[in-house]
């Protein structure tokens, strides 16, 4: 299959296409373990943090969500497996790609779909196997053993935090998460001392086990203020789908939009 010419691909898609990677990964935090001190209870940041998943648990299926894109998963971290959907929309423009990222063990495989038809985008409609050494832009097996949606990152870097029987709130600091991008670079710079003390809320279910975690990032300038949300669930019991059977080889052109 010819590549794909970039000059011919709107401007939205491949913006959209370089943001996948990192939104299929949410981020690459490391689990970051909450274990009670001896001899003490935990206070509620340590609460906070052994209730968030990380990469020592068994499977979960999670949902994201902001204004400009939604997502689903199930991730088992100790196994390596996982699938991640992703829809992704560019302000301004009613195009909308579909994205699945589907990891068994050391193979992966990728699906790309826009809402409509692209000129300059041959890209088949189907599960295409990747070859992780040919994606530059990242690693995206590495990602798929980290935290998807930033909550263990999150709840290393919180402020404040309160416990209620519901769960927990506090503020975060967006400056201090290291490669984790729950909220995009461009717009941390935008809210400046705002960013360190930005407001959340963790829900957490019966086992202690976070449920729902609501970000509420302020406005800056123009810029509304929204809530990225995520939830989660089924711990112990998401299973990951099989192998696809009818998925062929990426093309070129799938490389070129991935390293973009």
């Amino acid at each position: 299959m010819k590549r794909i010419d970039r000059r011919a691909v709107p401007p939205a898609l491949a913006g959209l296409l370089a943001a996948l990677l990192l939104a299929a990964a949410g981020c690459t935090a490391a689990g970051t373990g909450g274990g009670q001190a001896a001899g003490r209870a935990r206070t509620p940041q340590e609460a906070l943090q052994a209730a968030a998943p990380d990469r020592s648990g068994g499977s979960f299926r999670y949902t994201l969500a902001d204004p400009d894109s939604t997502g689903t998963g199930v991730l088992d971290p100790r196994a390596g497996r996982g699938l991640i959907e992703i829809n992704q929309r560019e302000p301004g423009d009613d195009l909308v790609v579909k994205t699945g990222f589907l990891k068994i063990g050391p193979d992966l495989w990728t699906r790309i779909t826009p809402s409509r038809r692209v000129p300059g985008f041959p890209v088949p409609d189907k599960w295409l196997r990747i070859d992780p050494a040919k994606v530059t832009s990242t690693d995206l097996l590495a990602e798929f053993a980290a935290d998807p949606t930033g909550a263990a990152a999150l709840a290393a870097r919180t402020g404040g935090v309160t416990a209620d029987p519901s769960g927990y709130r506090g503020t975060v600091d967006l400056t201090a998460l290291g490669g984790v991008e729950l909220v995009p670079p461009a717009r941390v710079t935008a809210l400046g001392p705002k960013a360190a003390a930005v407001p959340f809320e963790a829900v957490v279910d019966a086992e202690q086990r976070l449920s729902k975690l609501t970000v509420r990032v302020p406005a800056a300038g123009r810029a509304k203020a929204y809530e990225r949300v995520s939830t989660y669930g089924d711990y112990g019991a998401a299973a990951i789908p099989a192998a696809p059977t009818a998925a062929i080889d990426a093309p070129a052109g799938v490389y070129d939009l991935l390293n973009k």
